[in-house]
């Protein structure tokens, strides 16, 4: 089908897990839903709001032409999501509601197995610590990161978040542009893990 599949899921009831041929109900994400469009429509009006480093950072992740690994559709997508979601206009997000818990803003950004997540937050650890290095007043901004893994194998395959690790994402995938690298080494980047 041409197009792009809403967000969702598949609800098992007990009717269906018996039927094996029976996907279930399906459940849009609603929220998903609102967003996407909008984050489309930003980026085609060429990200409007954000920081001179947020830009230089999304023009040089969309340049096939800079970049050993250009980023997968759904990665690049993940991250333009997530700065939308800081920097765009309370206009451009006017209508979105996000659910708070424990007056906390939860994001969450699923990506298959295989899609690159760690490099995900690689792009996301550089677009943060970045920013916050070239404004210490931004408060939207940290260069202190703690990145929390289920258990040791996680948190060993996390080490190259850490941008002066010998095998670090930012330079395996050309994560950040030449002149922006030396100033990933002021952030502070925690990679523990939880039992």
């Amino acid at each position: 089908e041409d197009g792009r599949r809403p967000a969702g899921y598949y609800r098992v009831s007990q009717r269906n897990a018996e039927n094996q041929g029976d996907q279930g109900e399906f459940v849009r994400i609603e929220l998903v839903n609102q967003i996407r469009p909008r984050v489309t429509d930003w980026k085609k009006r060429g990200y409007p709001n954000v920081t001179r480093i947020t830009k230089d950072l999304l023009d040089y992740w969309n340049n096939p032409d800079v970049r050993k690994f250009p980023p997968f559709f759904c990665q690049l997508e993940a991250v333009e999501t997530i700065i939308w979601l800081t920097e765009a206009s309370d206009a451009d997000k006017q209508g979105i509601v996000i659910p708070k818990d424990l007056d906390l803003e939860r994001w969450c950004f699923k990506l298959a197995t295989g899609t690159g997540k760690t490099v995900v937050m690689a792009m996301i650890i550089a677009w943060q610590s970045l920013n916050k290095i070239a404004n210490q007043l931004d408060t939207r901004f940290s260069k202190n990161i703690l990145v929390m893994a289920p258990g040791i194998t996680g948190k060993d395959r996390l080490q190259g978040l850490i941008p002066n690790n010998a095998d670090n994402f930012y330079e395996s995938f050309n994560g950040v542009p030449p002149n922006m690298w030396q100033d990933l080494f002021s952030a502070k980047i925690v990679i523990t893990n939880w039992h």
